[in-house]
């Protein structure tokens, strides 16, 4: 996995919000001169009917996914970072409803992105997958075994408190609070 694909897909599902224009993300340089540099990511979606739509760049699609006790959120992204597909489907902490039920939010809401991309599943590259209820290793590890079942070439799985630190911050120390559920 390109680790920049990892950086972008945490940084992403934790700032992304599907009623907002546009994410803007900034990076600060600090020294004498101080530049910023902010890239946007756009909610647009493609508007052309399926069968005239050419899937140009779909084989550098990613997605990210939010999965807790209420629901799960996946977002796939184009190579040039804009939303080309949403997702949604139930709770998927594997503490709560199941590694079995679990697996299958995830898979539903991924596959609804894709729907909504008009891309297929194996056309995503990789795949950051935030997961409440994943704290243990063992748990991560037997719900990327399931998850591998989808095609996605590369899955990482980690905790919800993992891809909202990271948006938080940019990857910068810091804290974050999670309470509740929804």
């Amino acid at each position: 996995i390109s680790r920049w694909i990892i950086v972008i897909i945490k940084s992403f599902s934790f700032h992304y919000k599907s009623s907002d224009p546009r994410i803007i993300n900034n990076e600060h340089q600090t020294g004498p001169k101080e530049t910023s540099d902010c890239q946007t990511v756009t909610t647009e979606r493609r508007t052309t009917d399926l069968l005239n739509t050419r899937r140009v760049r779909a084989q550098h699609s990613v997605v990210g996914v939010d999965g807790g006790g209420t629901k799960t959120e996946a977002v796939i992204m184009d190579s040039d970072l804009r939303v080309i597909g949403e997702g949604r489907s139930g709770p998927s902490n594997p503490l709560r409803v199941g590694l079995t039920s679990a697996a299958a939010a995830v898979r539903e809401a991924i596959d609804n992105a894709c729907a909504s991309a008009k891309v297929r599943r194996s056309d995503v590259e990789s795949a950051e997958v935030g997961l409440a209820g994943a704290r243990k290793h063992e748990i991560r590890e037997r719900m990327r075994e399931v998850l591998l079942a989808l095609g996605i070439r590369d899955i990482e799985v980690v905790t919800d408190a993992d891809i909202a630190l990271y948006g938080a911050t940019d990857g910068a120390p810091g804290i974050v609070v999670i309470a509740g559920t929804g």
